[in-house]
């Protein structure tokens, strides 16, 4: 709407008043090359007469391309009345030069198989503030049944040389490719761009933005199979998942305020204005919202940084599902809010390199086949997000999921729903930047690598591990028959806290002698064990030797000890009939 005003006061202010025109034959006013509409020249004015009510009624087949570029070498503004409007080339905009229609579905440029060269449909030159609103730009692709039978046509706008180009109201359908702003390294202008309304029906490419060394502003950009929803063949072409919607790479600065998408992907590239010198760093790019809807739609960053407001995605449960809502490959994105639906045969979110950092949101998936967020490289941050799984769905593999070099930091985060098996978090990679803390796990499993402790693991609302102490075998027999043994161990900010308890009968045939081995606690023996000392709580059978207990650094195994390693019972260590064995105990390990 902005944009409209300005453009209006504008042409109120520059454009001369029309002069009267003479009447023609019938009494209506003549139409030359110097009859100017209130908002600009009318381009009917440069048609033969006889072209024009075929305009009006939409059937024209007649090739205005002429015509059209006798009125835009004028370099004034120039209104097009409702009507279609044929062209089979090229037409070159002035610098400054406004192209205004009636309505994107009123005023169309239709671009057929005659079209010839290689140019952009609507070519802008070198300047300043050229742009064009309430127009719509049809292409024919009449008997494509598929992506290889399309008409590959040029590009609908060609922005690459122009200045703050303005696009009001704009929609493009059946093209090829959309908007061309892959603005030179050096360039003749700094670039820049402004939208409203963007719509863009294409099946290659849509928006491209790169080598702008000028803000580029826009308000919506929507991608949609527009005039083309009802042809099934079409509609499977637009839904390969091919199609990408926006593609943004090196900005001065890029300010989105919504990309709506349905089955294509918005790609993100390095950034930064660029010149033979280098690339500065740095440059703001901000998307207040990115809606991806469909099975095919994605996000995909690939470098550079980003902030984005609120990204949003819907998925089905069937085999289109294949690729992840959410894929970081490299860079900085930052996730105000995040809203996942869906994720069948791929995890929702992926990060295989560079920095995701999530601050809030709600992830559903439908089925528990593949996570929901699976980081391999690079890292993932994600706090204060709800976790679901959708009812009466079993989760497979770990919702939140961590493999090989990929760092995973998941704070305050909660589970919704129990599903009765599967674990909250996996870590497939003990790695000392990961940070588990603060998640409410309400049921879920935790999955770890037995004893980890390079990363923070805790604390957490969940259940402990369990483990099983194993007293050692001793000569001349293995301990008896009949021994409990029970342990479990947890994580908390410091590390790893453990507890257990062997409770052995007594038997004739078995002398325990110090010093008593118990392992089973699952971590591996290391120099940061030596000598860790071990709480003794319960202690029972045997005797009144005063006792300590420690952690070996070769196996990690409960070492219990007494003075001189003295048999437990005795000089000659023969066992107490009279009461069992039973040894109480905990300790802790730091993080290392």
């Amino acid at each position: 709407m902005a944009l409209r005003l300005v453009t209006a006061l504008a042409l109120a202010l520059l454009l001369p008043a029309a002069a009267p025109a003479a009447p023609e034959r019938g009494g209506a006013p003549a139409a030359g090359p110097d009859a100017a509409a209130p908002d600009g020249l009318d381009v009917m004015a440069f048609i033969p007469e006889p072209l024009r009510a075929g305009i009006r009624a939409r059937r024209s087949t007649a090739d205005l391309t002429p015509y059209l570029r006798e009125a835009l070498a004028t370099g004034r503004a120039l209104r097009f009345p409702a009507g279609t409007y044929p062209v089979c080339g090229s037409l070159p905009q002035a610098s400054g030069q406004l192209l205004l229609g009636e309505g994107v579905t009123s005023t169309i440029l239709k671009v057929g198989p005659c079209y010839q060269g290689s140019a952009a449909v609507i070519e802008v030159a070198v300047g300043d503030s050229s742009g064009i609103d309430r127009i719509g730009i049809v292409f024919d692709q009449s008997g494509a049944t598929s992506r290889d039978t399309l008409r590959r046509y040029p590009w609908a706008i060609d922005v690459r040389n122009a200045s703050r180009y303005k696009i009001g109201h704009l929609r493009l359908s059946n093209a090829w490719n959309g908007i061309n702003g892959h603005q030179p390294v050096e360039g003749p202008n700094p670039g820049g761009l402004q939208i409203d309304l963007l719509e863009l029906g294409m099946f290659n490419q849509g928006l491209l933005i790169d080598g702008a060394l000028d803000f580029v502003h826009v308000t919506s950009v929507h991608c949609f199979p527009f005039d083309f929803a009802a042809d099934p063949e079409l509609m499977a072409v637009w839904g390969d998942g091919q199609g990408t919607c926006v593609e943004f790479g090196r900005a001065d600065g890029l300010d989105v305020k919504a990309i709506t998408t349905f089955q294509n992907k918005v790609v993100a590239r390095a950034h930064g204005c660029c010149t033979a010198q280098g690339c500065c760093k740095g440059a703001a790019r901000h998307i207040a919202q990115i809606q991806l809807d469909g099975d095919r739609a994605a996000y995909i960053h690939e470098d550079g940084d980003v902030m984005l407001g609120q990204v949003s995605s819907t998925k089905g449960a069937d085999a289109r599902a294949d690729g992840p809502a959410l894929l970081l490959k490299g860079g900085t994105v930052l996730v105000q809010s995040l809203r996942l639906t869906g994720g069948t045969l791929a995890p929702s979110l992926r990060v295989t390199g560079g920095l995701l950092s999530v601050l809030g949101g709600h992830v559903e998936q439908l089925v528990g086949r593949f996570p929901a967020a699976e980081v391999t490289g690079g890292r993932l941050m994600m706090s204060n997000t709800a976790l679901t799984l959708q009812e009466g769905a079993r989760l497979e593999a770990g919702f939140l999921s961590q493999d090989g070099g990929g760092v995973l930091v998941a704070t305050n985060n909660t589970a919704l729903n129990a599903p009765g098996a599967g674990a909250l978090v996996r870590i497939g990679t003990d790695l000392a930047g990961h940070r588990v803390a603060g998640n409410d796990f309400n049921g879920w499993g935790y999955g770890l690598p037995p004893g980890a402790r390079r990363g923070q693991y805790g604390p957490n609302r969940v259940a402990p591990f369990p483990w099983t102490p194993v007293l050692a075998r001793q000569a001349p027999g293995a301990p008896p028959r009949g021994a409990a043994q029970q342990g479990r161990y947890w994580y908390a900010e410091d590390g790893l806290h453990f507890e257990g308890r062997v409770v052995a009968p007594a038997d004739p045939s078995w002398r325990p002698r110090l010093p008593l081995r118990i392992g089973g606690l699952p971590v591996r023996g290391d120099a940061s064990l030596a000598s860790r000392p071990v709480t003794l709580g319960e202690i029972g059978g045997l005797g009144p030797i005063p006792l300590t207990a420690f952690l070996s650094a070769a196996d990690g195994a409960i070492v219990v000890t007494g003075p001189g390693d003295a048999p437990a019972r005795g000089s000659t260590g023969a066992p107490d009939p009279g009461g069992p064995l039973a040894i109480g105990f905990s300790g802790f390990l730091p993080l290392r």
